[in-house]
């Protein structure tokens, strides 16, 4: 569980989080990385306990722009800055895809034109 607070935890440090479906729940801080813990569940939730917190979950994104689920090297500035990168990713992949097959239509034509007639 990622979980955002100004409070002051400690690595090992017992938390009680209530669950939809699941209801008090044992999780202990095993990373932190400023105000952002990681914690694990002491008992393993089953799929169906995290699909009712996740459909619970006020929304996909946190206020910071942080996803719920990224790992800690993944945080960003902002949400707009993960929809532009993720956006200048995608084009840059179209962009050298396109170039990559003009150079090859260019290659194919000029074999087929410039080749000699026997």
């Amino acid at each position: 569980m990622l979980l955002e607070t100004a409070a002051d935890l400690t690595l090992g440090e017992r938390l009680y989080v209530e669950l939809p479906e699941a209801g008090i729940r044992a999780a202990v801080v095993v990373w932190i990385r400023g105000h952002l813990f990681g914690c694990e569940f002491q008992v393993p939730l089953t799929k169906n306990i995290v699909s009712a917190t996740l459909l619970r979950a006020p929304s996909e994104r946190s206020i910071d722009g942080v996803d719920d689920l990224s790992p800690p090297g993944a945080l960003l500035e902002s949400g707009d800055a993960y929809e532009t990168e993720t956006d200048n990713s995608a084009l840059l992949v179209l962009i050298v895809g396109l170039a990559v097959l003009l150079l090859a239509t260019l290659l194919f034509l000029s074999a087929v034109f410039l080749a000699p007639v026997r």
